[in-house]
């Protein structure tokens, strides 16, 4: 992603968030960044995204964006540690919770 004379790298970011957060449609998102047309908006967006994928999101999210021994060290209570790990410190402990996971329903 790179600057242009009309618009920012910190503007597209801003207009991606914005979008993220409120699901406003693209014309109130250029209504609101003063962007001529929505499908200078769809670009904007498309080129915030592409660049917070390859530049963000593979260094923060995910299992290899933290060691192992840090959330262990870090992460890990002391009752976690005694209700699942028999008070050993070297075990890591993952609690996961499929509570809002999406499951379409099968039609025939």
């Amino acid at each position: 992603m790179y600057n242009t004379e009309c618009f920012s790298t910190r503007n597209r970011f801003a207009m991606y968030m914005v979008k993220l957060r409120t699901s406003l449609s693209h014309e109130l998102v250029a209504t609101l960044f003063n962007v001529s047309c929505t499908s200078r908006v769809t670009g904007h967006i498309r080129a915030a995204r592409r660049a917070a994928k390859q530049n963000f999101t593979i260094h923060n999210v995910g299992f290899d964006a933290i060691p192992r021994e840090k959330v262990i060290k870090e992460y890990t209570t002391d009752l976690a540690r005694e209700l699942f790990a028999d008070g050993k410190d070297d075990v890591l402990i993952l609690i996961m919770d499929g509570t809002y996971i999406y499951l379409g329903i099968i039609q025939y």
